[in-house]
């Protein structure tokens, strides 16, 4: 079941985002249910709505509760620092999650440019997992319209020792700059197949591939 719980807009002073949420509630007839709940984020160069008919419903028929949260950038024309941008939209994600949605420290599911939003929420915020899908580097992210992106926006975040984190990627969208995870021996790393459009894995078998390896992987550390 799902159903629109939340609408936040930002306008005053320095803010560069805003979110929506829309909740996806566990099925009561699953066979089990887990306590740790997952946020996926969107927008920003991926298309809105793309977890909910897969990832979320699969997800609810095991148990899990999980929350959409699109996130979009203001249109008050002003410049900032692509860092910052990264920066702020953390720290309003971290409001969502932690204040308006009283969550327990979620798994947090993640594609394209809001991957980067993700790894720099995870390293200030709790969190039980992280799942990196598909991540841009700079080109990518500029042929996808997100023009704020620059290599500093991508600078490495930190996590604690053994922090759970699956990165799933395929060989024909990483051609250029690899992500800075690809080949760390404590990270899970997963192949995807490509794609049919610019983002890789939207659309088709390969979406519905990358469910099911997340899913494993969620069961495999005992989430």
């Amino acid at each position: 079941m799902f159903a629109l719980i939340h609408v936040r807009k930002h306008s005053a002073g320095i803010r560069f985002a805003r979110l929506i949420a829309t909740a996806s509630i566990f099925k009561s007839n699953a066979a089990r249910k887990s306590p740790t709940p997952i946020v996926f984020l969107e927008g920003l160069g991926t298309p809105r709505m793309g977890w909910k008919d897969t990832w979320q419903t699969r997800l609810a028929d095991q148990g899990y509760n999980s929350t959409a949260i699109y996130l979009e950038p203001t249109t008050s024309g002003e410049q900032h620092e692509p860092a910052e941008l990264v920066k702020s939209l953390s720290k309003e994600l971290a409001n969502c999650i932690q204040k308006d949605l009283s969550f327990f420290p979620p798994v947090v599911i993640a594609q394209g440019f809001c991957t980067h939003v993700a790894e720099k929420y995870v390293e200030s915020h709790p969190a039980s997992g992280l799942v990196l899908l598909t991540p841009m580097n700079v080109e990518q992210a500029t042929k996808a319209g997100v023009k704020e992106l620059r290599e500093n926006a991508l600078e490495g975040s930190i996590y604690e020792p053994e922090f759970p984190i699956l990165l799933m990627s395929n060989k024909e969208h990483d051609n250029g700059k690899s992500h800075r995870l690809h080949g760390d021996p404590n990270i899970d790393q997963i192949e995807v197949e490509h794609g049919d459009d610019h983002n890789g894995v939207v659309n088709g078998r390969t979406w519905n591939q990358a469910c099911d390896h997340a899913a494993q992987w969620l069961d495999d550390i005992g989430l």
